[in-house]
């Protein structure tokens, strides 16, 4: 399996802050304010991504409505949006998004038992630590709630299949 990029991406500066802090934190951290186009802009200059055409896949981790667009809009075609946030709101999207683009979107149950217990054993064995900072959620935001989650499946991923 390839190794993922990952790139956490907030409308706050101190949520940014706080993943830069993290053992395991994204490749790339983007702050949301600026807009679609300066997200595709810094995302281009990763390495392998010079003829960036869109993310994989999305996990929206937050309920603020506008994540959602954003995070469609980052997407390439064929591309999966996780719904992981969970807005009071009903969640639309334009039409274009799934006939031009061809977007799916999936729900988050995120494991069974399990898996949920390998995980946990995982991360007690590994010594990772969760940091919890409680902020404003007044103001919209993508939050970083799955990034650990994300960087973990993906050093999962990676020791799994060098077994």
């Amino acid at each position: 399996m390839k190794d993922l990029t990952v790139v956490g991406i907030d409308s706050r500066k101190e949520p940014i802050s706080l993943a830069k802090t993290l053992k395991y934190t994204a490749d790339l951290l983007i702050d949301s304010s600026h807009g679609v186009q300066a997200a595709v802009e810094q995302i281009k200059k990763l390495p392998k991504n010079n003829d960036f055409s869109g993310l994989d896949a999305v996990i929206i981790a937050t309920g603020a409505i506008e994540a959602f667009d954003f995070g469609a809009d980052l997407l390439r075609k064929h591309g999966t949006l996780v719904v992981v946030g969970q807005p009071s709101e009903k969640i639309s999207f334009s039409f274009y998004q799934f006939i031009f683009r061809d977007i799916v979107v999936k729900g988050s149950l995120l494991s069974d038992a399990v898996t949920c217990q390998e995980m946990v054993d995982l991360v007690a064995a590994k010594g990772i630590e969760v940091k919890t900072k409680v902020f404003d959620r007044r103001r919209s935001s993508l939050t970083f709630r799955a990034l650990s989650l994300m960087r973990l499946m993906r050093w999962w991923r990676n020791i799994t299949n060098q077994r």
